[in-house]
């Protein structure tokens, strides 16, 4: 099966079934069956199997051979939760490895044992070593094949991926095959190389074109209607109630770049739009509404209807249109709202997933200790940068099983601004205040810390916090600068230290999710309380995303009641 030549120092195939084994199972079926292995490669083989079905939970007949969909198994495991050592995990997966490439299951990488002259000469060229390093498999991949650093092009890189992919067990090639064009690319911008550059791969996602590609009239028009509704005129009738959250703000020019783009993309020119009524032409809405239905589908969906309530909004409110001029788009509305009449917001699958997790005890109780370690992890550090981001991350996960802020309002937290004292009794207790105007929906946060969080908090500010900035500033998480810290930079960090120290796969937003859980299993339908924690303004969002939590609360409680009544006790078969 495997034909291709092999690395120095690995092994060839030791044998190769007749029929290529699509599970873990017709693996182990090869092994057993073929009498030319050698005792100690048998059972080092099977002991690999029966590992790897074991940290997987899975039998072998349901473990797939191929390397994408093994790869994508194996990296969701951690080593805590299947109760081994980090160490025990990475042999696992080495020894499996060893035993799909000894029986041709996947083939080898074909890589040469060193780079050839011209690539050596490339990678000494680079200005730091993580270039080097992040090169050096592509560059014996390309010595294998004759390739030097000038012939590289496009189609090499995307054979080095598919290799990878068809190969590796471990590791994502894609973030492979991406590090090896920016580490290429690098190398011939820092030395001025006369190379060819390569293309970083993006995404399948269609991007529409800036305001500054429309005339100054227009960005401006949409610049004053857009600060009108983040900050209306309580006068004005024709304004909003209340400021609108910047996140809506974001929306709403996100639509109209969208009516714009398919506009231009129908054939007017971007000239041609110096005002929004100028969107408003009958042939013009025609054709734009045209150009949409064909990128977005005719899949009704919510999305594609609330670009449609955005544009009828501008013309009913904003230009005052009549209605004859607002129909192709009321239509369109109708008709992407259309059997989701009765729409109520519900949570993805992926979350529905990841809460999964929490329903065993051991794994709540790995998250809610987890900043208590980190802290004396940190404690036990030298007392520097990195101490005082481990005690950070582990005061923005306190904060969040506390009081499940969204990310945006955690990082944005001011010393001065949201964060008070009160004295309760000998202890010095935190609370939060947020304004209305700086939560997503409108909804002030106020919230008492409890003693441990507080605790935590004022560890982190008189301890570790001053670590983190040069400049003087009042943010709770501050960069080097003063700054508040970036949501996305928390997040991602955050993340990586839950999994790495728990193997929850977790992020900020699921924490809310999280609270709602764990009430709604101590308190099966009290939707009330979950709506104030998360601070929803309206019950149907709070009811349509955590039902189903409540429900399965539901089920284990009346299973309780049936076994008040004896079930189970006199079991004898």
């Amino acid at each position: 099966m495997n034909t291709m030549p092999f690395k120095p120092g690995r092994a060839a195939p030791s044998f190769v079934p007749l029929v290529p084994p699509q599970t873990l199972a017709d693996v182990k079926a090869a092994v057993m069956a073929n009498e030319n292995i050698i005792r100690p490669h048998r059972k080092k083989y099977l002991s690999a199997l029966s590992r790897t079905s074991r940290v997987l939970r899975r039998p072998l007949a349901e473990v797939p051979v191929a390397a994408p969909q093994l790869r994508e198994l194996l990296s969701k495991v951690h080593h805590m939760p299947v109760g081994i050592s980090r160490k025990s995990l990475s042999n696992i997966k080495s020894d499996l490895s060893a035993t799909l490439l000894a029986c041709g299951a996947i083939p080898l990488l074909m890589i040469a044992g060193e780079p050839d002259g011209a690539w050596l000469h490339f990678l000494s060229c680079a200005t730091a070593d993580h270039q080097r390093w992040g090169l050096a498999r592509f560059a014996k991949y390309c010595t294998a094949r004759g390739t030097a650093p000038k012939d590289v092009r496009p189609d090499i890189v995307d054979a080095f991926y598919a290799d990878l992919n068809a190969t590796q067990l471990v590791g994502d090639p894609e973030k492979i095959r991406i590090d090896t064009i920016r580490n290429f690319n690098r190398i011939i911008r820092d030395n001025v190389l006369k190379l060819r550059q390569l293309t970083v791969p993006r995404k399948d996602v269609y991007v529409t074109a800036a305001l500054d590609a429309y005339p100054a009239s227009l960005k401006t028009e949409i610049a004053s209607y857009l600060e009108t509704l983040g900050d209306p005129d309580s006068m004005n009738s024709k304004h909003p109630d209340e400021p609108m959250a910047k996140v809506s703000l974001r929306n709403i020019e996100a639509h109209l770049r969208q009516l714009l783009d398919a506009a231009v993309a129908a054939g007017y020119p971007a000239g041609q739009f110096k005002t929004l009524a100028d969107l408003f032409e009958k042939e013009i809405q025609k054709a734009a509404l045209n150009v949409i239905a064909e990128r977005i589908g005719k899949k009704r969906s919510a999305s594609a209807a609330n670009i449609m309530a955005t544009i009828v909004a501008i013309g009913k409110h904003h230009l005052e249109l009549d209605e004859e001029r607002l129909e192709p788009f009321r239509s369109a509305k109708s008709y992407y709202f259309k059997g989701i009449d009765n729409y109520r917001p519900k949570m993805s699958e992926k979350n529905m997933r990841r809460l999964g997790q929490f329903d065993d005890p051991e794994a709540v109780r790995a998250l809610v200790t987890l900043p208590d370690h980190l802290m004396r992890e940190a404690a036990d550090m030298t007392l520097g940068v990195h101490a005082a981001r481990i005690a950070m991350l582990a005061t923005a996960i306190t904060l969040l099983l506390a009081c499940p802020l969204r990310i945006k309002n955690l990082t944005q937290l001011d010393l001065e601004g949201h964060v008070k004292l009160k004295q309760s009794g000998k202890q010095t207790l935190y609370l939060i205040h947020i304004p209305a105007g700086e939560v997503k929906n409108h909804a002030p946060i106020d919230a008492d810390f409890d003693g441990f969080s507080s605790r935590v908090f004022a560890r982190y500010r008189d301890k570790y916090r001053p670590h983190l900035h040069d400049a003087p500033t009042t943010a709770v998480f501050p960069r080097r600068d003063g700054q508040f810290r970036d949501p996305k930079h928390v997040g991602e960090d955050m993340s990586k230290l839950i999994w790495s120290r728990t193997g929850l796969e977790m992020h900020p937003h699921l924490f809310r999710h999280l609270a709602a859980k764990l009430h709604l299993e101590a308190h099966p339908g009290d939707y009330e309380t979950v709506r104030r924690l998360l601070g929803h303004k309206k019950m149907d969002t709070t009811v349509g995303f955590y039902a189903p939590l409540s429900t399965k609360a539901a089920f284990a409680s009346y299973a309780k009641v049936l076994d008040g009544y004896g079930r189970g006790t006199d079991v004898r078969w």
